[in-house]
């Protein structure tokens, strides 16, 4: 992806696409964006779409939040995000991904 200036214009179309905020750090966009099950880090955002997402569940909101105001785009950003998505990449977050493979809700292992 080229990169991108978060022109005035191009922030009042992210945001009528549904970005409910947006940043220019260390020359890429980064947003944030609800979505149907999650919220999430939007990273490297252009007019076009975008290159990547980290998605936490409604219930940690706030640690995406704060998560998306000091992201640099560089790494993983803070908090409990569940899984990154996007151009050649599905992950689930490393220091997590037990709690969701091991513990089921009634107690037993497994997925």
């Amino acid at each position: 992806m080229d990169k991108v200036k978060l022109t005035p214009e191009l922030e009042q179309h992210l945001k009528d696409e549904g970005f409910i905020k947006l940043k220019e750090v260390n020359g890429i966009i980064i947003g944030i964006y609800r979505y149907m099950f999650t919220i999430a880090i939007v990273v490297d955002i252009d007019k076009d779409g975008y290159q990547h997402r980290y998605c936490y569940p409604y219930e940690n909101t706030m640690d995406c939040l704060m998560a998306f105001e000091i992201y640099d785009g560089t790494g993983d950003p803070i908090g409990r995000w569940i899984k990154n998505k996007g151009w050649n990449r599905d992950r689930l977050n490393p220091e997590i991904e037990h709690e969701h493979i091991n513990n089921n809700k009634d107690g037993s292992r497994g997925i």
